[in-house]
């Protein structure tokens, strides 16, 4: 295992240590509203689908309702990808170009908001829900995903060495804000504190 990233300690042996998550799940795998396909020579991006080109997906999908927004990907140390229409660094002319679409088909985006037609507000509910896709997947993309072990340190009454034992652990939690990505909430509430008491270790 990696040596840990933050680490923090109540000062009675009971230490949090937090990891990158070297293996989590993509999020395309998730309940996802938008799907998203994509054709990159280097990469293998988006959910899975059997259209050989872009123009095959146009072709297949000609004539049924649905919102659909252009992707750009900006590949330099790293890929993020961003929505048509989002500015720097997507419009860059050297590291970023367009690479696929994301899309839900109206039948999807009724089923999904339990509505009878897709209003402007609908639309601009959608559009919220992708770019939160899109963000959850740019985590996973740039490997902002982590997991936490929670350790109890004593001295070996036997042989006086230390001795360390997991308490618990989790994975998969995207970004860094603790609170906000469930990880304060899986702890167990005596041991919540130590999430605002972590420092990077780096």
């Amino acid at each position: 295992m990696n040596k840990p990233i933050w680490t923090a300690t109540d000062g009675n042996g009971i230490h949090l240590l937090i990891y990158q998550d070297a293996y989590p799940p993509s999020p395309r795998e998730w309940d996802n509203l938008g799907t998203i396909v994509c054709w990159h020579r280097r990469y293998t991006l988006g959910n899975p689908h059997e259209f050989p080109a872009p123009y095959d997906f146009t072709r297949a999908m000609k004539g049924i309702p649905m919102i659909c927004y252009d992707i750009h990907i900006y590949d330099h140390s790293g890929i993020v990808l961003g929505l048509d229409g989002d500015q720097y660094p997507f419009n860059d002319r050297w590291d970023a170009g367009w690479v696929c679409y994301m899309y839900a088909t109206y039948e999807r985006i009724r089923e999904d908001q339990g509505c009878k037609y897709v209003t402007r507000r609908v639309r601009d509910k959608v559009d919220g829900i992708f770019r939160a896709e899109l963000e959850e997947y740019n985590k996973y993309l740039s490997g902002d995903v982590y997991g936490y072990r929670l350790v109890k340190s004593y001295s070996c009454p036997t042989c006086g060495q230390e001795v360390e034992e997991e308490v618990d652990s989790c994975w998969g939690f995207s970004g860094t804000e603790w609170k906000e990505n469930g990880l304060v909430d899986q702890l167990a509430s005596e041991y919540r504190d130590l999430a605002g008491k972590l420092e990077d270790v780096r």
